[in-house]
């Protein structure tokens, strides 16, 4: 019972509020009323007293102009009566702030008031009690006229100068109540017309209260749902548009206060055209519900896409809208986001440069690329919407390796290609590689694929991408052999290196023997070591070509000159039965080359080439210029971009089986017969071109012969230098001492016996360290020194740069089996030094010694 009654209060509480206002504003117009008419009594009260104390003040300076046409107080006798007001009232003073006479001196009041007048004020006025009674003091400016200056122009006045002022006193006590009297009549009758104006305000409350319960009470409801709802909501006039009510949430969402939504129209709000909001009213006025999307204006100016509910209901007599309002400006941004990122991927996959096709869970083709066009040749137009796929790689239906990820049936793959993969990073991508005949060609292909995913995990698509990696995989194999090639040559230098140095023992043995010998037996036994030691020397020779530790004398060259140098010397190497073709091309081809070794290149081609063919056949030589522009694999070498002088050698042998042309240039390697060769023809060649900075290419269809092609960078430059003319040495004996430094010691039981044979004497050093020692402690006797490159502690290198800084024109001999990059041509000329490459003979060893000391002679 109590809720009840707490509930019945809230209800009449709004209309208890709404009598409250109108009791207070009906109270405050009556306060304002009478307050008004005391203003009034109060305005009469002192417009009364303000006028009688003018006119006052006019009675009193009209005497006193009187008096002074007269001449002051006393005047001659004439026929004009006396003002009626020649009398002087208690209450009326005349001052000055300079007086003439003690009583017109100011009281503090009229003190004020005087200072005022100086200031520009003309009277002054105010209530005040005198003896207890109500005045009204008045006191007005009092100006100096023409006929006052008779008196007053010696006290320094001059006319309309502020000379004082009338202060004058209004009795006010029977005025004052009279209006006192007149107030409170007034009140009286104010305070009644207020009491009843509140007994009708509460009567007429009363009645409007008990008539709008009702109406409230089925209202509230709906209001409260309408008021609380998060939903935006509004209610519109169908006739007109006019926005009647928005509930909270339509205020803020639209940005507006209520009073001012409700001065809009649903046209201020819909962007859409007028037109169509006129027939969106017209179908919900019909009295059907709508749905639909449209795009809604803000207060700030922004525009936000909604999609409105909107359905019609009667309220008081009379059809309105009720339309419901969410915001989807969101949603349809992420769902164009979305398009735009699928229409951004599928760009993005059709233009990239990586063979890429995808296919949907029923294996259908959704996206088919340029490259995919470009690598199977099979257009995407006839692929878009297929489940053919397999057409691009195959001759007959099988899946490829999406179809595999769409159907999660990885396992069956590994059977269907060469090689097959499962991705460490992501689990359920798959690769798989394999061979295939694309455009009637062997390819090598590299696929991977991974599904795509919705968001709940399910797979929907697959992708697929392709990478045709026959090209890598061939420089790959390019690399790998040249790797094997470089290691190989390093090792047949170092065999090279210490094979030198016995050759030089036993080639120096051998001619001591020679000059010793006193029959001819021991003189043969010697003759046929040095022959064997120069066969020897010559496959070291050709180890070092192979490896680039033999040293290049290159200069600027003309390739065909140096084809028409040797060529008598080629056709002397080829049997009768078989035909040369000598070809060169028209063209200039300069190069930069050592001559020797690109002639030693010549013969040993020719020569390979002869082996090849059986009986008769035909070799074919020539030359012509290369343009690359790219980098090139030509016949299994990768030739980079340039300008090339191009020789080639081509046979109609038996041809080079595929399984060996990866061997050939391996030293020691032979496919001919055991006993013929020694392997090291087509690895000298592959060395010597090497280290020219050239390509060597073969080509070769077994049964139908081979082509050798090298490829030498054009070299625009100098004419080629003649060599210098050798200095011939006829007496090879000598006393001088000779500074030997060489760590290996049968060579240096060698060197010392032929030097002390041939009359010198000899300082033996290990190593480079002890050689600048031994030389520091016999300066004086040393006349020249033979130095080993390659040594211990110190190289032949350092040695002669200490010996240099010590004794610059020593003569100094190097040798060395080969340089091991310490000592290049450039080094030599600049160290000045005389070299010799072993294995060394004795005759070769004693003219060098002979020549340097005839250099310091």
């Amino acid at each position: 019972m109590k809720q009840q009654t707490n509930t019945n209060e809230l209800k009449k509480a709004p209309f208890r509020h709404l009598f409250s206002t109108a009791a207070v504003i009906w109270s405050l117009v009556s306060v304002a009323i009478l307050v008004l008419e005391l203003k009034d009594q109060r305005y009469f009260l002192t417009a009364n007293a303000l006028n009688t104390a003018r006119a006052s003040f006019e009675r009193d300076v009209a005497f006193r102009r009187w008096l002074a046409r007269h001449g002051g107080v006393c005047v001659p006798a004439s026929g004009s009566a006396p003002s009626k007001y020649d009398a002087v009232d208690s209450h009326g003073h005349i001052t000055s702030l300079h007086p003439i006479r003690p009583e017109n001196a100011p009281d503090p009041w009229e003190r004020r008031a005087l200072e005022a007048f100086e200031k520009g004020a003309n009277e002054f006025g105010e209530f005040q009690n005198i003896n207890g009674e109500p005045y009204f003091r008045y006191i007005h400016v009092l100006k100096t006229e023409k006929a006052c200056l008779k008196c007053h122009a010696a006290h320094g006045y001059r006319e309309d100068d502020v000379r004082g002022g009338i202060s004058i006193s209004v009795p006010m006590d029977l005025l004052s109540r009279s209006v006192t009297t007149s107030s409170y009549a007034h009140t009286l009758i104010i305070s009644s017309v207020w009491l009843s104006g509140l007994a009708g305000l509460w009567f007429s409350f009363r009645r409007v209260s008990a008539s709008s319960q009702a109406l409230r009470e089925s209202e509230e409801r709906y209001r409260s749902q309408f008021q609380q709802s998060r939903a935006v909501m509004l209610i519109i006039n169908p006739e007109n548009g006019i926005v009647e009510d928005a509930n909270p949430a339509a205020c803020e969402y639209y940005g507006y206060d209520r009073e001012e939504i409700l001065q809009k129209k649903i046209h201020d709000i819909n962007c859409s055209e007028p037109e169509m909001v006129e027939q969106r009213l017209i179908e919900v006025r019909d009295g059907a519900v709508r749905r639909f999307q449209c795009r809604h204006r803000l207060s700030d100016g922004g525009i936000r896409d909604v999609e409105v509910f909107s359905s019609p209901f009667f309220s008081q007599g009379r059809l309105h809208l009720h339309s419901i309002i969410f915001d989807i400006t969101d949603r349809l941004a992420a769902e164009r986001q979305l398009h735009d990122k699928m229409d951004f991927a599928e760009n993005l996959i059709y233009n990239s440069t990586a063979p890429t096709f995808v296919i949907d869970a029923d294996h259908k083709v959704l996206i088919w690329n340029r490259a995919m066009e470009d690598l199977c040749g099979v257009k995407a137009s006839e692929m878009i919407g297929s489940g053919a796929q397999w057409r691009a790689f195959y001759p007959s239906p099988r899946p490829c390796l999406a179809d595999i990820v769409v159907d999660e049936t990885g396992g069956e793959a590994a059977a269907l290609y060469l090689h097959f993969s499962v991705s460490r990073q992501i689990p359920d991508r798959l690769h798989a590689e394999d061979d295939y005949i694309l455009g009637g060609r062997k390819r090598r292909l590299l696929m991977s694929s991974a599904p795509i995913r919705d968001h709940q995990g399910r797979i929907i698509a697959a992708i697929e991408t392709i990478e045709d990696i026959t090209e890598r995989l061939s420089l790959e194999a390019q690399l790998l052999h040249s790797q094997k090639m470089e290691s190989v040559g390093a090792l047949a230098g170092g065999v090279a290196h210490d094979f030198n140095n016995v050759l030089t023992v036993i080639s120096g043995y051998a001619d001591l023997l020679k000059l010793t010998a006193t029959d001819d037996e021991n003189l043969h036994i010697a003759h046929e070591i040095s022959a064997s030691v120069d066969r020897a020397a010559e496959m070291t020779r050709s180890l070092l070509s192979f490896s680039g530790k033999h040293d290049m004398m290159q200069q600027h060259d003309d390739l065909n000159q140096i084809l028409a140098t040797i060529r008598k010397s080629l056709g002397r190497l080829i049997r009768e039965d078989i035909t040369l073709s000598i070809q060169p091309c028209e063209q200039l081809l300069p190069v930069y080359v050592d001559r020797v070794q690109i002639e030693q290149v010549l013969i040993n081609l020719v020569v390979n080439a002869r082996d090849a063919i059986g009986s008769g056949g035909h070799i074919t030589v020539y030359t012509s210029p290369a343009l690359i522009e790219k980098a090139t694999i030509i016949g299994g070498a990768v030739i980079m971009p340039g300008r090339y002088a191009r020789l080639c050698v081509s046979d109609s042998g038996s041809g080079i089986d595929a399984g060996m042309i990866d061997r050939i240039f391996e030293p020691f390697f032979t496919t001919k017969e055991k006993g013929k060769g020694t392997g090291l023809g087509l690895s000298i060649v592959h060395g010597i071109v090497t280290r020219h900075g050239g390509y060597v290419t073969v080509t070769s269809i077994p049964g139908s012969g081979a082509e050798f092609c090298i490829y030498l960078r054009i070299h625009e430059g100098e004419q080629p230098v003649k060599p210098a003319e050798p200095v011939a040495v006829v007496n090879h004996h000598g006393r001088e001492t000779i500074l030997v430094a060489e760590d290996d010691a049968a060579i240096m039981r060698m060197f010392r016996q032929l030097l002390e044979l041939y009359g010198y004497s000899i300082l033996e050093a290990g190593d480079g360290v002890e050689a600048v020692e031994m030389f520091e402690a016999n300066r004086e006797r040393i006349r020249i020194a033979i130095v080993d490159v390659i040594m211990p502690r110190m190289n032949g290198r350092e040695l002669v740069e200490e010996i240099r800084k010590r004794q610059p024109e020593l003569p100094i001999i190097m040798i060395s089996g080969y340089t091991d990059d310490i000592v290049d041509r450039s080094a030599i000329s600049v160290l000045n030094v005389n070299f010799l490459q072993k294995p060394i003979k004795p005759l070769e060893l004693l003219a060098a010694v002979r020549s340097g000391l005839g250099k310091e002679a």
